[in-house]
């Protein structure tokens, strides 16, 4: 090959320099076929025969052209029978890769978050390429999902017979049918800090790998803190429509996933919601929020009190107040949540607001929200602000955008009055488990139980608060603050108020989580139906049910072609992390097949936290030309990233040999230090807070288990104030206290 491109040279009098060692390369890998590169051109092609087919999106009129000899060996250093073939199915693989790295990807212990539309295009490229094939690999898939119909179209390892069944289980099954070697535990529990004990420390450390499938932002944040934590590389990817990115994840050589920060999407404030919504989006939100808010947050803490009793009320007045009754340092914001809590829970609780036991009151309790949302706060806020009224400013307030709103009588003949009567009842039913309730949708059999209801006429108050989204005065929003202490008077008065558990008779409450693609379930008609009555006190456009569903189950369109291009990209990144780990060989991505654009990009190295001086200006209205300087010190003092930790290791100490291990090992001192045990940061000493010191002759495992009698771990993490010798405050990484 090297003999006929030189002769090629001089032949067509080329002046460029031959690469002897790219044509070598070329020469070895040019019969083999790939599965990640396969996977790649597929979707560039699909996706150009869906232009050509729907004339949308610009075609390539030109080559496409890709390279990815990053993921190659030095063939020269290889020895003789490293890239010979066995006669097996890889042949092809090792022709390219060699026997050696092949070997590494079938012991592969890989960890696949997600077994949806990436999933299943990763779970194919792994049995193509004998991820996890070998005698010790293993992949562990998770997904908590189950198939639904509307899967079907993107997610090929599905089929007809497997709507209802589980992702990971059914995916599992189908790649297995495609390379019976590979080895899969397939689970149904998320990842998240619920299942912290399925997914342990030694699961973690056990792993070679992960690799993010998943749709949401926030389960893919808490995979890359356990990533992080443990020191395990990440391939992270994601699709929407066209458009897909790679992101690699390696152990103190690049960026993490949570290091970076998308744009922050542009939501319209609480008072356009609540208030003022100009188009059916706005109403949407507000009607999948309140969805949230009456059937899974308020119920779940509603069934919280009534499983827990007297240790939800201890509970809650451990995170206000300390030993002998004193509030804690934040114990007024814990007193506002604790509030807002008691609220949700008493308005599920009480007789005559939403205690609910029968269908009958099901019904009445979906009338009584009926005239609430679309008749009486529609006429509370146009009593308070009439149509002649004038902002700040002196111009009319019912200035676009803003719709003067109209309140609506019902109506049972009217099919989107019904429709909001039908699902709200029968949500109800669902969470209070109405004894005897099947879904219902026959109008008639609502018609009959309305009948009975009487409703109250509305008065509107003179003293109505209404969020007009209009800057107060300033000094104002000082007056209208609540003072502290009253705050946590009104949580100690309503968590006395609270009604005995025993006087609900065993009853048990199934909060709902809101699941777009059950079209059965009421959700989707709760939330179509709040919309567009809704949108009818605003004169807004109405929605269809599908538009719906669209716009408030935030469906991201998702399209096979960019599926099947962006794990193949991942899989490449794969070979490398087993090829040999070399920064500068891992590409991020970034791609729109619309375009169409493909860019690779090095990726970024992990910021580092490092020695400073840091100038404020302490008062810039009155003094802008006065700074002040500060020094912010570090720990390690080369500075440290988001991988870096401090790791205290040293057995059992008890409180104040914590505190002196800081001294004699760096020099600085610890002047407080909390740990986070469920939901509040627990102080184990502050320098001043005198109630803690009691603490400094115990061990930090006995302090722990005073807030958390069942904890059984091996450490914990505190959160550490140091200084040095020059009263400098110390930034740190992590600081981990083991004591096993």
């Amino acid at each position: 090959m090297v003999k006929l491109v030189h002769e090629a040279k001089k032949r067509t009098k080329m002046e460029e320099e031959v690469d002897e060692g790219l044509v070598k390369k070329f020469s070895r890998t040019a019969g083999a076929v790939l599965a990640p590169m396969c996977s790649i051109f597929g979707g560039i092609v699909g996706q150009e025969v869906a232009k050509a087919v729907s004339q949308k999106h610009h075609p390539v009129y030109q080559f496409v052209y890709l390279d990815t000899f990053e993921v190659l060996g030095e063939y020269e250093e290889a020895s003789g029978d490293e890239y010979k073939g066995v006669g097996n199915r890889y042949d092809a693989q090792v022709a390219v890769l060699g026997r050696t790295l092949q070997g590494k990807m079938g012991d592969l212990k890989y960890f696949m978050v997600g077994c949806g539309a990436l999933g299943c295009e990763l779970f194919k490229n792994f049995a193509m390429m004998g991820v996890a094939c070998g005698d010790k690999g293993m992949i562990t898939v998770t997904d908590d999902d189950v198939i639904e119909k509307s899967n079907l179209s993107r997610q090929f390892l599905f089929r007809n017979f497997n709507v209802g069944q589980s992702k990971s289980v059914a995916a599992t099954n189908a790649v297995k049918g495609m390379n019976g070697a590979i080895k899969i535990d397939a689970r149904q529990d998320r990842v998240s800090p619920a299942t912290e004990s399925v997914y342990d420390d030694a699961f973690w450390e056990g792993l070679d790998g992960v690799v993010n499938a998943l749709d949401n932002v926030k389960a893919r944040q808490y995979v890359d803190q356990r990533c992080v934590f443990f020191g395990k590389s990440l391939l992270e990817s994601g699709t929407m429509g066209t458009k897909c990115n790679v992101q690699c994840v390696i152990p103190h050589r690049t960026i993490n996933y949570g290091g970076r920060k998308d744009p922050e999407t542009k939501e319209a404030p609480e008072c356009a919601l609540h208030n003022f919504p100009h188009n059916i989006n706005h109403c949407l939100s507000l009607g999948r929020s309140e969805f949230v808010g009456m059937f899974e947050t308020q119920a779940g803490q509603a069934s919280q009190y009534l499983e827990k009793g007297d240790a939800f009320v201890s509970e809650m007045s451990s995170k206000i107040w300390g030993e002998g009754g004193a509030v804690l340092p934040d114990g007024t914001g814990a007193a506002k949540e604790t509030n807002e809590v008691l609220v949700g829970v008493m308005e599920c609780l009480v007789e005559g607001k939403g205690l609910v036991r029968t269908m009958d009151e099901c019904v009445a309790w979906a009338r009584s929200k009926f005239e609430e949302y679309f008749s009486n706060k529609i006429k509370q806020l146009v009593f308070s602000c009439p149509h002649d009224m004038k902002n700040a400013s002196g111009a009319p307030f019912w200035s676009p955008p803003k719709r003067f709103p109209s309140a609506i009588v019902f109506d049972a003949e009217d099919p989107v009055h019904m429709g909001f009567i039908i699902a709200a009842a029968n949500l109800r039913a669902q969470v209070y488990n109405v004894s005897g309730y099947k879904p219902v949708r026959d109008a008639s059999v609502f018609k009959a139980m309305l009948s009975k209801v009487k409703v109250g006429e509305f008065v509107p108050s003179r003293d109505a608060k209404i969020d007009t989204g209009e800057k107060k005065p300033e000094g104002e929003e000082d007056r209208m603050e609540v003072d502290e202490g009253s705050v946590v008077d009104q949580a100690k008065a309503a968590l006395g108020k609270l009604p005995k558990v025993g006087s609900f008779g065993g009853l048990k409450m199934s909060p709902l989580s809101f699941e777009k693609d059950d079209d059965s379930n009421f959700h989707m008609d709760f939330i179509s139906a709040f919309a567009n009555l809704r949108a009818r006190n605003y004169s807004i456009e109405e929605v269809d049910f599908l538009q719906a569903k669209l716009i408030a189950g935030r469906i991201i369109p998702a399209l096979a072609t960019t599926t099947s291009l962006v794990t193949g990209f991942v899989c490449l990144e794969l070979i490398k992390l087993l090829q040999h780990g070399n920064k500068a060989a891992f590409k991020d991505l970034q791609c729109n097949l619309a375009m169409p654009m493909l860019m690779q990009i090095d990726p970024e190295g992990p910021p580092k936290n490092v020695a400073r001086t840091v100038k404020t200006k302490p008062d810039p209205v009155n003094h802008p030309e006065y700074e002040e300087e500060e020094e912010v010190v570090t720990l390690p003092k080369d500075g440290f990233t988001v991988w870096d930790r401090i790791v205290v290791d040293k057995g059992d100490l008890t409180v104040q040999e914590f505190l002196d291990w800081w001294k004699s090992e760096h020099d600085v001192s610890c002047t407080a230090f909390a740990v986070k045990i469920g939901d509040a940061a627990r102080p184990f000493y502050n320098q001043f807070m005198s109630g803690t010191k009691a603490n400094l002759p115990l061990k930090m495992s006995d302090v722990y288990k005073k807030y958390d009698p069942a904890f059984t771990g091996k450490y914990f993490m505190p959160e550490c104030s140091i200084q040095d010798s020059d009263m400098n405050e110390v930034e740190t990484p992590h600081v981990v206290f083991k004591f096993k």
